[in-house]
């Protein structure tokens, strides 16, 4: 008997990762290709386009062959991809020049200039702050330092659209990642012609938008006699890494929340409206559902500040740094960490911040500071709550990365967001919300979005917690966030 499937890709920084998943949710088959990153000089974060490519045929090829015998028929395919990077295409088509990532930290000045030139327009039209992750700036640099290589750009657009536009021949972008450009206008849905003129940027060099689960093409023959598919599947434009996860966690709808704890760390709450924050603490990005948005917090070293600290404690296995906390660490004596290791999104926005351990004395001990680094990270995820649920009264998270994984750091985080931590069956993250856009395209088998999510995701724990300690964690965060306030000046 034949089975049906969906393939959902993802264009991650660290790798391309391809799953199939059949129509009751459940994941057939996962292959990953690693990418290479590539550092011209300190601060500079680059990958080449062509090896994001080589590595989908190959995912795509693994995927195919390792579901012969199965006769799957798959039937259609959706993409993910990391958020903000800049592919610039020739006449031809072809890559100009390797691709400038989110997490690169060259364009400072292009975001000052922003700033100046932009005024209140950036986050009424956007919703966003300038920073250097953002793709504005990248353009702006491109300009000003590579005149000859920008006057050949024919074409810009995102990493995942330039992957289906390998699989298609189709240019398209979607609104998940548009918002993401600084040249996008978050309420009319469309490139923003303000934004166009006030930045001097060309917005009709980014592809046509059309919305997360439209069809935007065909997979081509070649491409499909490379990969052991069928030529006739379907590829649906896909969206943002970030609203590609939250739809894989099932956080579609406001009132719900998704926190990720990964090498970075981020707090996403969809809302029904574009309100954003008039000080920008907060992103205000398009979710993949119409008439939908998402509020998004984001902490630059979540697991990334417990890998340092497991480097410096010379202990390789994290699990067994944590494993030495007690079952009841004392809180009278608390020792504050601030994880800014590499700087800090939000609320701060300042790429100067850096780590502090603060009240440390001549009987702490390892596990004390282990645990301050778990409750500075839940800290910091607190902050980025407390500007998202200040309207919306907020009970519960869907825990997703490497934080899911520890019963100890998941009821850290529960205590010290006064939140139920939600653990659901599978978090395949990103790859997975690509396959579930897929899956609802024709609405042959799922009418909507929120009706595939209700079908392959489901709640397996819950962490509850201690609910009399509320005003302990307040305070808590008060003296967190003044602790920063009483040294902010020495990152100047």
């Amino acid at each position: 008997m034949t089975k049906l499937a969906f393939i959902g890709i993802d264009v991650g920084t660290s790798g391309i990762k391809a799953l199939a998943v059949d129509l009751e949710g459940n994941i057939l088959a996962s292959h990953n290709e690693h990418l290479n990153i590539i550092i011209q000089k300190p601060g500079w974060t680059e990958q080449n386009p062509l090896e994001w490519w080589s590595a989908t045929v190959k995912s795509l090829k693994a995927i195919s062959q390792s579901l012969k015998s199965q006769k799957v028929n798959f039937l259609s395919i959706g993409l993910s991809g990391q958020m903000h990077s800049l592919v610039i295409l020739d006449k031809n088509d072809n890559p100009l020049d390797n691709a400038i990532l989110w997490n690169d930290g060259r364009t400072t000045e292009e975001c000052n200039f922003i700033k100046e030139r932009s005024g209140e327009n950036l986050g009424k039209i956007t919703g966003n702050p300038a920073l250097e992750g953002f793709t504005a700036p990248k353009i702006i640099w491109l300009k000003n330092n590579k005149p000859k290589l920008f006057s050949k750009i024919k074409h810009m657009m995102m990493p995942k659209d330039y992957i289906r536009f390998k699989l298609t021949g189709e240019k398209f972008s979607e609104p998940t990642d548009a918002s993401g450009t600084l040249l996008y206008d978050i309420h009319k849905n469309k490139w923003s012609s303000t934004m166009s003129s006030i930045l001097d940027i060309d917005v009709s060099l980014f592809p046509k938008i059309i919305t997360s689960n439209d069809i935007s093409g065909y997979l081509k023959k070649d491409i499909a006699e490379q990969t052991g598919l069928k030529n006739t599947i379907p590829i649906v434009a896909g969206s943002a890494d970030n609203a590609c996860a939250s739809l894989g966690a099932g956080v579609l709808n406001e009132g719900s929340l998704m926190l990720t704890v990964g090498t970075s760390g981020a707090v996403v709450a969809p809302s029904t409206k574009p309100e954003f924050d008039p000080l920008l603490r907060v992103h205000l990005m398009r979710h993949v559902s119409p008439k939908t948005w998402y509020k998004m917090g984001v902490i630059l070293s979540a697991g990334g500040a417990l890998d340092w600290w497991s480097k410096i404690s010379d202990v390789k296995n994290i699990q067994d740094l944590i494993n030495e906390i007690p079952d009841n660490p004392k809180k009278k004596e608390d020792i504050l960490f601030l994880p800014y290791i590499t700087g800090e999104r939000t609320p701060y926005a300042n790429p100067k911040a850096r780590g502090v351990f603060f009240g440390l004395n001549a009987k702490t001990s390892r596990a004390d500071l282990t645990y301050s680094v778990l409750q500075g990270i839940a800290l910091a995820l607190r902050d980025s709550l407390n500007l998202i649920s200040t309207k919306n009264k907020i009970n519960n998270a869907v825990l997703v990365g490497g934080g899911a994984k520890s019963k100890k750091w998941q009821k850290i985080i529960a205590d010290t967001l006064q939140l139920n931590i939600m653990l659901i069956g599978q978090s395949e993250g990103a790859s997975l919300g690509a396959a579930m856009l897929a899956s609802c395209y024709s609405k042959e088998y799922f009418n909507s979005i929120n009706e595939v999510a209700s079908n392959w995701i489901s709640v397996k724990d819950k962490i509850e917690p201690n609910h009399n300690e509320s005003d302990y964690y307040s305070e808590l965060h008060s003296r967190y966030s003044n602790l920063y306030n009483s040294i902010k000046s020495e990152y100047e």
